[in-house]
């Protein structure tokens, strides 16, 4: 079957196989587990589990390839692409050479000086080393990279940080606008939930879009429509003129935080999924830490002032975002051969996007349990957590109106140094690091029930900002491994308008708890912390669940 005309002028580059130090991140091994997976259900059980162990790569590039053709599309549905079955071979299968024998070729003008040396045993051919003997999880892989690799990196943490730098500064300086001028009331309440409101209603089909399209593109969009809305917050002259803005800037959130996720694989190097995403947690940590003291001050100059200089943070974030390259094969996705969205997008949500990213999730234990736990956390740690030191606060520290100040502050330090040290733990593995940051920071919040001591109670803090950070980034770093690129948007579209709603839901639990015993709110905050960790621990611990290949191809997949 030939597709010469169609290709011509789409194509990006083939893929690749070599397991170079320079090509580590190429399309055949990323995709090799679960391509070997696919092979394996259709009965070719022929690949090795280790990738280092085969030596003939030409039916894992015919299937690579022949999904990326699905994909783009240039195969149509319903075609038949034939495979031959003998482009595979493994060590054990034949004879290898000594290696010893083996000369490095580094140039087409060495090559015949390559071919003319002698038998020498000190050359050898590098093999490398730190490829895992069964591919779970690429955070345990360590290649070098340079610092034009890590430049799509800095310019999305530069633009994560500005951007959450805004939406911390807008969180403090707009309540404190209303209350200045309406004072506090139902009204002025509701346009802080307006805010939120379309994260709830259209977060899952914000998801949809952001997967179709160029994530990057909806990025910089939404940060350039956020810049005008902000900085006209001041200049309104009704109550309902900024109810009307809160809306909008909603919206922007709604697609812009899952165009932002899905932009960390393009980012971030495979096999840098630890180190970027501590990174990219680190710049969305900071301004929680520095926004609300920079509002605090920068308002007594005047609210316009603020809000002008918060449109100006959200212009630099989208000239930054948008230096976030594309993979080779999407500026063919952006033509006018691309599929378009479909018009009914909520039938389609609900009847394919659902039950896709279900398999998905489904398919991974792993993928599975973090999902499952990252709900839970949303409800108890920062709907429940949040709310309780404010309690605690007014409970024990009551004439000292700051302590809950100092709290958070102490949380955002811990939070900080977290992101900082999350690298440091890649010797490990990430599902006991996982499980055992949520068993300490249980632990932190229990301390509460305990004492009221300041210090403690500061330090306490402390290590809840320091688990929950370093389970930020081994959470993303093993989403971005197991959650294939086409789902990405879509999966945190999802979660975030879950994990929402469950974040209210515990603020709203912890405040009834509170009310009546301090203490019962700490125990109850430490044991929606753990419990759900104890419940699914057999799945971040034993080696058969957290294998990040355990992953299950969708219909599509295996057309």
């Amino acid at each position: 079957m030939r597709h010469n005309r169609p290709v011509r002028g789409l194509t990006g580059t083939g893929p690749g196989a070599s397991l170079s130090q320079q090509t580590r991140d190429t399309e055949c091994f990323a995709c090799y587990a679960e391509v070997r997976q696919m092979l394996a259900g259709g009965g070719m059980d022929r690949l090795p589990r280790d990738p280092r162990k085969l030596r003939e790569w030409a039916m894992v590039m015919s299937v690579v390839g022949s999904l990326t053709a699905i994909d783009r599309p240039l195969i149509p549905a319903g075609a038949e692409v034939l495979i031959p079955g003998s482009g595979a071979y493994s060590e054990g299968e034949f004879e290898s050479p000594d290696r010893t024998g083996l000369h490095p070729v580094e140039s087409p003008e060495t090559f015949p000086q390559s071919c003319g040396r002698p038998h020498s045993p000190s050359v050898r051919r590098r093999v490398p080393d730190n490829i895992p003997e069964d591919p779970m999880t690429t955070s345990s892989i360590t290649p070098q990279t340079t610092s034009a690799n890590r430049r799509p990196l800095y310019f999305l943490a530069s633009s994560l940080f500005a951007v959450r730098l805004a939406a911390v500064v807008t969180s403090v300086a707009l309540p404190l606008l209303v209350i200045h001028r309406y004072g506090v009331g139902l009204d002025s309440g509701l346009t802080a939930a307006l805010e939120l409101l379309p994260n709830f209603l259209f977060g899952p089909f914000a998801g949809e879009i952001v997967d179709r399209r160029n994530p990057r593109k909806i990025a910089a969009v939404c940060a350039l429509v956020g810049a005008p809305i902000v900085a006209l917050f001041p200049f309104t002259h009704s109550l309902w003129q900024i109810q009307l803005l809160g809306l909008a800037s909603g919206l922007t959130y709604t697609a812009g935080v899952p165009a932002r996720m899905a932009l960390r694989g393009r980012a971030i190097a495979k096999g840098h999924e630890l180190s970027g995403n501590s990174l990219l947690v680190l710049a969305q940590r900071l301004p929680t830490l520095i926004g609300p003291a920079a509002a605090a001050l920068a308002v007594q100059i005047g609210y316009s002032a603020v809000f002008v200089a918060n449109a100006v943070v959200c212009l630099s974030a989208a000239l930054l975002v948008i230096r976030v390259p594309l993979r080779p094969d999407e500026p063919a996705k952006q033509g006018s051969d691309r599929p378009p969205v479909a018009r009914n997008i909520v039938a389609k949500v609900f009847k394919q996007s659902l039950p896709e990213l279900g398999r998905s999730i489904g398919g991974n234990p792993g993928l599975a349990a973090l999902t499952v736990i990252g709900c839970t956390y949303m409800f108890s740690s920062y709907g429940m957590g949040k709310f309780f030191l404010a309690g605690f606060s007014a409970h024990y520290y009551s004439r000292d109106g700051s302590f809950f100040g100092y709290l958070v502050a102490a949380m955002g330090l811990g939070a900080v140094a977290g992101s900082v040290l999350a690298p440091r733990f890649r010797k490990f593995r990430q599902g006991v690091v996982f499980v055992a940051c949520g068993l300490v920071e249980s632990l932190a919040w229990s301390s509460y029930a305990m004492q009221h001591n300041r210090f403690v109670a500061l330090s306490a803090a402390a290590v809840v900002g320091i688990c929950e950070s370093v389970g930020a980034v081994v959470y993303y770093s093993e989403i971005q491994t197991r959650l294939p690129d086409r789902l990405v948007g879509r999966y945190f579209s999802f979660y975030i308008a879950l994990g929402d709603g469950l974040n209210v839901l515990g603020s709203m639990t912890i405040g009834i708890v509170v009310s009546s015993s301090v203490s019962s709110g700490a125990l109850l905050t430490a044991g929606a912390v753990c419990i759900p960790l104890l419940v699914l621990c057999p799945l971040f611990l034993l080696q058969r669940f957290w294998r990040a290949d355990g992953w299950t191809p969708t219909a599509g997949e295996a057309r």
